[in-house]
């Protein structure tokens, strides 16, 4: 009797083998984008599925974009872009590194730590038409850790933009598609006409 069984299972383990379904990827969720137009001047596309939420805030230093993920999704998190349309940096990539390092170093602050980057931390980085650097770090706000990602690029026209994306611990790997999405596809009107002529 335990031969037969064990015949069995065999028998169905090499039809499992031989299955084309044993193959096939699993179901992808579609990653269609919902793209904004930002009153800074620059479309963004944001995750439409599940749709992400977003606002547009401002202040006595400019306007900030910013999207959260849905309740369903995990793990939790917050993305902003913020335009420095007063800023225009066309000097050398030297240059453009250590004014990246003073915004980061003064963001710190914002996040309740001391702590301060060198030059050497930085990573630089690439998203679709944006080009900078970035520093990852562990925050702390009420008794809750969160993994943070800042990043300062400038694009064609050598406009300056400052992004920051919020997580929980640990998880930051686990937003980089989104990231890679959302930042990726961000363009300013100004920018397509430049690179049109």
């Amino acid at each position: 009797m335990k031969i037969k069984y064990r015949f069995m299972f065999y028998i169905s383990m090499l039809a499992l083998m031989f299955s084309p379904s044993a193959y096939s990827e699993l179901p992808v969720q579609s990653r269609e984008l919902q793209y904004i137009w930002v009153k800074d001047g620059y479309q963004v596309g944001v995750d439409n599925d599940p749709p992400w939420q977003w606002k547009y805030l401002e202040d006595t230093n400019g306007g900030e974009f910013v999207a959260m993920s849905p309740d369903s999704y995990y793990p939790p998190a917050a993305i902003t872009i913020r335009t420095h349309n007063s800023i225009e940096v066309d000097r050398g990539e030297h240059f453009f590194k250590r004014m990246a390092l003073v915004a980061i170093n003064t963001a710190m602050k914002s996040y309740g730590t001391d702590f301060q980057f060198k030059l050497s931390d930085l990573e630089k980085n690439e998203y679709g038409g944006l080009k900078g650097y970035s520093v990852e770090f562990l925050s702390k706000s009420k008794d809750v850790k969160h993994d943070v990602k800042i990043f300062v690029a400038r694009n064609s026209i050598n406009k300056v933009l400052s992004l920051t994306a919020s997580t929980l611990e640990g998880k930051l790997p686990h937003l980089s598609p989104v990231l890679d999405r959302m930042w990726s596809n961000i363009s300013f009107a100004q920018a397509n006409k430049y690179q049109e002529k």
